[in-house]
């Protein structure tokens, strides 16, 4: 049988403030590398997502410039903030944290 410890925020940076700065610099790097895996790995997925959205529309993301990437994707955002608004989201402020919230993967 496993326990689970669970501890609020505050009890974490409690802990933390008590360690040797060698055992801080080792977390804070760990902290870090997951950091960096996870952005890279949403970034795939973005861009995965990004090259189907591509070709479902007849386009070739590699043979495309970057000022034409960076327009498919503004067209991309309008599309799907025009969609929100269709389905009743009428508030900008709705739009923006649906937006935000939503991130690469609703592209």
């Amino acid at each position: 049988m496993t326990a689970t410890l669970i501890l609020t925020e505050e009890q974490i940076l409690h802990l933390f403030a008590q360690l040797e700065p060698q055992h801080k610099r080792s977390v804070l790097y760990q902290l870090a590398e997951t950091a960096g895996a996870r952005r890279a790995a949403r970034m795939s997925s973005a861009e995965t997502k990004l090259r189907q959205s591509a070709t479902e529309r007849g386009l070739k993301w590699d043979q495309m410039s970057e000022e034409e990437r960076e327009a498919f994707v503004d067209d991309l955002v309008h599309e799907f903030r025009w969609q929100l608004t269709s389905a009743g989201f009428h508030r900008q402020t709705n739009l923006d944290r649906l937006v935000t919230l939503s991130g690469p993967e609703a592209i």
